[in-house]
């Protein structure tokens, strides 16, 4: 079996923390070590200091035996703090909200002032835990059923907790949302960027299919223009030096064909034009005639 924990020594300072903190351990000290009822303050005394120490050696060392448990720790509350420190107590209690704490925390707090003050019924901890809690989880309380005038502790506690998970887990998603690249909704999943291209992929195909038949022509005469613009006609003929020239006019020679017979504003390679597309043939003239048969 594992020994005892003696409890920390208390010196009777107006402290709650440390006073409670004495009272649970020694509690659990005497407990543990299962010693006699009588004996129990006479033990927990080696371990007073301080105005503690005087209040035993005062009121309790002269028959220590009698003394029973709650009744020393009352005693000793009583003689080492204010008068008016259970009134303080209940004035913070009734200044106590959860405002920006968490629940158990909130809880805890009010557990704390509870002990200090002592006595108080388990109805007014539920009705002060309920009318303490933010008005966005009483209300989650109300419609979960429960009344601070019927519903336990428990209950009560176990529900606002669970609310307020309820309650982070949209804003811890939301953010987390926000703060993924490329996502496209909630689910970042980047489906609606992907249905909104398919869209403008559907209109831009039914554009075409609309579009009137006339306007193939104007693809094919852009064509057409694009193929003069780059046919060997359409090329300007190379500009001759001076030395050339001369060279030229002394034997006439066109400046353009270099050939003899005729000038350069008279050269065939300068005026005749090549349609694209019809080797070799001269352009012609469509003729549409019609042939009237006579005979009977």
């Amino acid at each position: 079996t594992l020994k005892p924990i003696p409890p920390v020594n208390y010196d009777g300072s107006p402290d709650s923390r440390a006073f409670h903190q004495f009272l649970t351990e020694g509690t659990a000290y005497i407990k543990d070590g299962q010693v006699e009822r009588k004996r129990r303050v006479f033990i927990l005394a080696h371990y007073l200091k301080g105005r503690a120490r005087e209040f035993y050696v005062r009121e309790v060392s002269g028959d220590p035996y009698r003394w029973r448990l709650r009744e020393f720790f009352m005693e000793l509350f009583n003689y080492c703090f204010p008068v008016n420190f259970r009134m303080e107590q209940r004035a913070k209690l009734n200044k106590c909200y959860q405002n920006n704490k968490t629940v158990r925390e909130y809880i805890y707090e009010l557990s704390e002032l509870w002990n200090m003050i002592g006595d108080v019924e388990d109805r007014q901890k539920v009705t002060r835990l309920w009318t303490g809690l933010s008005l966005t989880i009483q209300a989650e309380l109300w419609k979960k059923e429960l009344n601070p005038e019927s519903s336990s502790f428990r209950e009560v506690r176990n529900a606002a907790e669970i609310i307020e998970i309820a309650h982070s887990v949209p804003a811890h998603q939301h953010d987390k949302d926000k703060a993924t690249p490329g996502s496209g909704g909630p689910s970042g999943n980047g489906h609606p960027n992907n249905r909104r291209e398919e869209g403008r992929h559907r209109n831009r195909d039914r554009q075409n299919r609309n579009s009137p038949k006339g306007e193939g022509g104007s693809h094919k005469r852009h064509d057409d223009r694009h193929q003069w613009r780059s046919s060997p006609l359409s090329k300007k003929p190379d500009r001759l030096s001076p030395a050339e020239k001369e060279r030229h006019a002394a034997e006439g020679l066109c400046y353009v064909c270099h050939q003899a017979g005729h000038i350069s504003r008279n050269c065939p390679d300068r005026t005749t034009v090549k349609k694209v597309g019809t080797g070799n043939k001269p352009p012609g003239m469509h003729n549409f005639s019609i042939h009237v048969d006579l005979s009977e």
